[in-house]
This record gives C-alpha cells, structure tokens and sequence, in this order.
C-alpha cells in the first residue's frame, strides 16, 4: 500500500486518472463510496486501472520471494556453464525477472497501462506470489484489501515522501524507496511519507 501511495504521488497522470475511475464507479463522496462498497462490493471489481496499478507496484517490488530445494541430478544452467545443484536450495527472485528487459518494455518505469492489455505484459513473467502449487492462498484477498483502501483513501489525501537528505538510491529500484531483502521486501527506511487531506 505504500508503494502505491508513494509511486502515485510521483505519477500524478496516474493518480488522476485512478481518481477518476473511483468517481465514476463509487460516486464523488466517502459517505456514498462507503454505502456502495456496502451494498455492492462487485463493484471493486470494475477498477480496472486500479488493479493494474496495484499489479504494476507488485512487478517492481514483489513482496518476497521463494526457496526451492533442487531434486537430485538437477543441474543450473547459466551464460553457458552448469552447476551441480544436488544439496542446494534455490532462491527464486522474482523482482529480477520482473525488470527482465526481454520480458517487459522499459522495466525500470511505473507504468500500470502495460496491465490493461495481455499484448503488453506477460502473467506467466509475473510471480509476485509465486506460481502454481506455491502460490500464495491469500493473494486474492489481499489484493482485494488493497482495492478497498485505495478506494477509500486516494481521492481525500495527498501523499509526499519525505527522505532524509542522505542516505543510499538506487535508480531504477525506487531511488530512496529501494528494496531491502531480509526473508521478506519491505521499502527502506519504511518510505515515511505526509499525508495531506484534499480541501483542507
């Protein structure tokens, strides 16, 4: 959620084209967002630049990442060399096939539109969950969650990200906001950002 707040408040084409799309289906207000979401919670079903939004922040910045333990006789296969993987583990990093320049059109940039079209993006590229039989039991709800306080949040407050004046970027990865791995990804630092309420 973070990630959001942080890659709209630098995207402000994106951010008012999300805004628009939750006024269109929930209506202007929180009171009647709110009694919609109620009523008829289907309706988080039709954000469609929402949903690509929140797939495009977790193509830049998965939320982990998976261990595999290598079946006997398995070799790794890399820039022409073999690697014996009995009695190793291997460690599926998703964030780099993510940014693959093969898989994907300029991979460093926040750009949801490459999810509204299947000619644009690749599902089978896309793991931030994982595939298949490791594939996360929770990840409908939780992105679900995600839809819920966007709807309820991204039209009344702006947000800003506030960096002390030092410390490490690294383009292409968040600048400031980068990844850090230590068993799962979180942003470093935590992004600490100021939310401001709209009109006020």
């Amino acid at each position: 959620m973070t990630y959001l707040f942080y890659y709209l408040s630098i995207n402000p084409d994106f951010l008012s084209r999300i805004r628009t799309e939750h006024t269109s289906v929930f209506g202007p207000s929180l009171d009647a967002t709110i009694s919609s979401l109620t009523e008829q919670p289907y309706l988080l079903n039709k954000l469609p630049l929402t949903s690509a939004a929140i797939k495009e922040v977790l193509r830049l910045h998965p939320v982990g990442f998976t261990v595999r333990k290598a079946a006997p006789g398995t070799t790794a296969t890399f820039e022409g060399r073999s690697y014996p993987m009995d009695n190793h583990i291997i460690c599926v990093l998703a964030s780099s096939m993510h940014r693959d320049p093969t898989i994907w059109d300029k991979p460093a940039e926040f750009d949801p539109d490459r999810f509204l079209s299947p000619e644009t993006h690749s599902m089978e590229a896309w793991m931030p969950f994982e595939k298949g039989k490791r594939d996360c039991v929770g990840q409908q709800m939780a992105t679900l969650e995600v839809r819920v306080m966007a709807v309820l949040t991204v039209r009344y407050f702006d947000f800003e990200a506030v960096f002390a004046d030092h410390g490490l970027s690294v383009p292409g990865w968040g600048g400031r906001a980068y990844q850090e791995l230590n068993m799962s990804a979180k942003p470093k630092d935590g992004i600490p950002m100021r939310a401001y309420l709209i009109g006020e």
